[in-house]
């Protein structure tokens, strides 16, 4: 038995370490963001300025269970890779590799458009039983829309109300690699400043199984983000809600502890949220040590008397003066201040020991010094 449960106790270690974040932390979690949702859903839905009843519901309530995982790095990320650091950042989007697709899962989703090199010779006719297109849309399901070429999009689509409604009509833009130099030029720079405009480059060389490969592969194991200016990745995971079943709620833990350990193993991240539009910040990961490092860069710059502040991490609750380590100064920043005393307990009543112990002290030496002195003049006479 003793056998069995080291046993259990290394696997978990295992899934922890792989992963980064343990699995019951994603899982309450995910189960208090439901909670949340339901709470506030179940409300009376109450206008606040008018104080009557909502006969319609806003986008906002649309919009409330949109999941968004949120990494923190240390340094901006525009800062820390080589593809950020060039001007190609701009143009060219972050592609994040998933467990299991995504994009089933977001309620807003339209439809995929495609567009192709001229060159193009294979079937990319949607109603041929025959096309690869046609498998991606009836066999895998894919919303795939209009299928165009970099030509068309030069000529047909170049004016602003053509081009405007092709956007409109679709989520995401998947692009030829061998054209997607030219996108810039021929869609705007306006149209990289959302995700949703901006080509993701694929691999198509002209073949029709390539491209099936390429598009499926971008269905089932993408999500894309674009590369921040600062140091918050926010990457859209669908819609809480419609990760109903045991099933997809396992599916969302894997993209999770996935797309978690691919940017842990990359960047010095010091912290990883999980939220919904409207809900509060669930932490699911600190990295202490990337913490420290942050510290210790902000010690260099302030000077020495303030680094020693820093490090310590001395801060003041009712009067008490309580030192924390990097997590607890973490806790600390995001903990809601009326539960600071319940939360820091063990640290307050550690820093009140000390604290007395230092006045008793202090009173023991203001009596001694007297007798001291007492002693000093008998020995003259």
């Amino acid at each position: 038995m003793a056998s069995k449960t080291a046993v259990h106790k290394k696997k978990e270690e295992k899934v922890v370490s792989e992963s980064g974040i343990p699995e019951k932390r994603i899982q309450s979690a995910i189960s208090g963001l439901e909670k949340y949702l339901q709470k506030e859903t179940s409300e009376e839905k109450v206008n606040e300025k008018t104080g009557k009843f909502k006969l319609l519901d806003d986008d906002e309530d649309e919009l409330k269970d949109k999941l968004q995982l949120i990494l923190v790095n240390n340094l901006p990320f525009n800062e820390d890779t080589s593809i950020a650091k060039t001007k190609k950042a701009v143009f060219k989007p972050l592609s994040i590799g998933t467990e299991t697709g995504v994009h089933s899962y977001i309620n807003d989703f339209k439809k995929i458009l495609l567009i192709l090199n001229d060159s193009t010779k294979f079937n990319i006719d949607k109603e041929d039983s025959g096309s690869e297109l046609y498998k991606l849309i009836n066999e895998e399901k894919i919303p795939i829309g209009e299928v165009i070429t970099a030509k068309q999009l030069k000529t047909l689509y170049k004016p602003f109300e053509n081009r405007r409604k092709l956007f409109n009509d679709h989520s995401y833009i998947l692009c030829d690699d061998s054209v997607v130099t030219l996108m810039p030029k021929l869609l705007g720079g306006k149209a990289f400043n959302q995700i949703s405009t901006t080509p993701v480059p694929i691999r198509v060389r002209n073949s029709g199984n390539t491209l099936f490969t390429s598009v499926k592969n971008f269905w089932n194991s993408k999500v894309i983000s674009k590369y921040p200016n600062g140091s918050t990745l926010n990457i859209n995971l669908g819609n809480l809600l419609n990760y109903s079943s045991e099933s997809d709620k396992k599916n969302l833990l894997k993209n999770i502890q996935f797309i978690a350990k691919q940017f842990l193993d990359k960047y010095m991240i010091r912290s990883v949220f999980l939220k919904t539009n409207f809900s509060p910040v669930v932490p699911l990961f600190y990295n202490e040590k990337s913490l420290q490092e942050l510290i210790q860069s902000k010690e260099q710059v302030k000077g020495d008397d303030e680094s020693k502040d820093v490090i310590k991490n001395k801060i003041e609750i009712n009067g008490v003066e309580v030192e924390l380590n990097a997590f607890n100064r973490a806790l600390y920043e995001i903990a809601n201040p009326e539960e600071l005393e319940t939360i820091f307990s063990k640290q307050l009543k550690s820093a009140s020991k000390k604290r007395d112990l230092s006045e008793v002290e202090q009173t023991e030496l203001v009596e001694e010094k007297p007798i001291k002195k007492q002693k000093k003049s008998s020995k003259k006479n």
